[in-house]
C-alpha cells in the first residue's frame, strides 16, 4: 500500500465532518437575524456539556490516528496479505472519528431544530435511533481493541435492529471486516457481496476491494484478478484504485513467472 493512499485516509478522517464511509450529510442551520436568534431558546447546557464531551473523544481518537498512521509507514516494505487486519483497524478508528463528528453536530444543533420545528407535529427521522449509534461506535471500539467476535456480535445487532437503516450497510461491510480479521475468507466474500445489496451503499468500493483480497487468501489467483479488475472498471474514481491496479500486476507477474 502507498503512503499517497494512507495519507488520503488520514486527511479525510481528520479533515472531514461527513464522508462516505458513513453516508451522513452534514446539516448546518442557515445564518440567522437578531430578531430569528432571539425567538430560540438557549442552548441547553447538558447538550453543551455532551458536545463538548463528544470533542475531547474526537481529539482522542485523533491522536491514535495519527499514532496508527506512523505505525502503517513501519509494514510499508510488506506485503499487503499481511496488512488486512492494520487496514480494517485504522478504518475503524476513521469511522468512528467520523461518526463522532456527526454526533457532535447533532448536539450542537439540537436545540435550534427542536425549537424550529415546535408546532409542527413529528416527523420522520432519516438519522439512525441513538441506541444504535451507541451499539457501531462500541462495535467499531470493539474492532479496534481486535475484539472480532464482541465487533461482529454487535454489528449483527444493528442490522437486526435497522435492518434498512443508514448504518445497516456500514454493519454488514465490517461484518466482512471481522471475518477477513480472524481468516474466515469465505464468510468474508459472503459478508462483502452482501453490501451491494444496498442501493445507496458508498462501502461498495471498500467492498469490492475486499473481495479480491478474500478470492487471494483463498488460493482463487483468477477469481481474485476478476475482481480487483472490476474495482478499476466500476469504480475509476475509487482511492483504492491504485492498490487494486498493483495486485492486478502482481497476480499477472506471478502467472508469467510459473514454468
Amino acid at each position: 500500500m502507498s503512503l499517497q493512499i494512507w495519507g488520503l485516509a488520514l486527511a479525510l478522517a481528520l479533515g472531514l465532518e461527513a464522508c462516505a464511509t458513513t453516508r451522513y450529510k452534514e446539516v448546518r442551520s442557515p445564518p440567522e437575524s437578531d430578531g430569528e436568534q432571539a425567538s430560540f431558546p438557549s442552548v441547553d447546557t447538558t447538550v453543551v456539556s455532551e458536545a463538548q464531551a463528544l470533542e475531547a473523544k474526537v481529539q482522542s481518537l485523533e491522536l491514535r490516528l495519527i499514532e496508527f498512521e506512523a505505525q502503517l509507514r513501519t509494514l510499508l516494505d510488506q506485503q499487503d496479505s499481511a496488512n488486512g487486519a492494520v487496514m480494517g483497524r485504522f478504518s475503524a478508528l476513521a469511522d468512528e472519528i467520523l461518526e463522532l463528528r456527526r454526533q457532535i453536530q447533532g448536539a450542537a444543533t439540537l436545540p435550534l431544530k427542536t425549537a424550529a420545528s415546535a408546532g409542527q407535529g413529528p416527523a420522520a427521522s432519516t438519522l439512525p435511533s441513538k441506541g444504535v449509534n451507541v451499539l457501531y461506535d462500541r462495535a467499531l471500539q470493539a474492532f479496534d481493541l481486535q475484539d472480532y467476535a464482541g465487533a461482529k456480535r454487535l454489528f449483527a445487532q444493528i442490522l437486526e435492529q435497522e435492518p434498512q437503516g443508514q448504518l445497516a450497510d456500514n454493519a454488514q461491510y465490517w461484518l466482512g471486516e471481522c471475518a477477513y480479521a480472524v481468516e474466515d475468507y469465505t464468510g468474508g466474500l459472503d459478508a462483502f457481496k452482501r453490501v451491494f445489496g444496498f442501493a445507496e451503499t458508498e462501502k461498495d468500493d471498500d467492498a469490492q476491494l475486499k473481495l479480491g483480497y478474500c478470492y487471494f487468501k483463498l488460493g482463487d489467483a483468477e477469481s481474485a484478478l476478476i475482481e480487483f479488475k472490476r474495482l478499476t472498471v466500476d469504480y475509476p474514481q475509487s482511492e483504492y484504485l491504485q492498490r487494486a491496479e498493483e495486485q492486478i500486476r502482481r497476480i499477472r507477474a506471478a502467472k508469467a513467472s510459473r514454468p
